[in-house]
């Protein structure tokens, strides 16, 4: 697996959960297989997540990522998917 470490004791992870609140809204660009979107999705956070690998969102699904394969280097590719939506939290992290 492309990041095969424990990420929930990560300190960057530790961070990033540290600021986030809980319920929030949340846009992760790079979710890959969603274990960070996980962690959140724990903090009863929404998280929509983005990433162009599609064995690795099979499984950020199957963790209850709202996921979706997008060109993050195309706007609109992902654009159109969240249209009007306003987030709380924007994750841009290990991509």
């Amino acid at each position: 697996m492309k990041y095969d470490f424990a990420i929930e004791q990560h300190p960057q992870t530790i961070y990033i959960l540290n600021q986030i609140k809980e319920n929030q809204s949340i846009l992760e660009f790079g979710c890959h297989s969603g274990r960070l979107s996980k962690l959140l999705i724990n903090k009863n956070c929404n998280v929509l997540g983005f990433d162009n690998d599609d064995s690795a969102l099979i499984e950020a699904k199957q963790k209850g990522v709202n996921a979706f394969n997008v060109n993050l280097n195309d706007i609109n590719s992902w654009m159109s998917i969240i249209k009007n939506t306003t987030f709380d939290t924007l994750i841009i992290y290990n991509i």
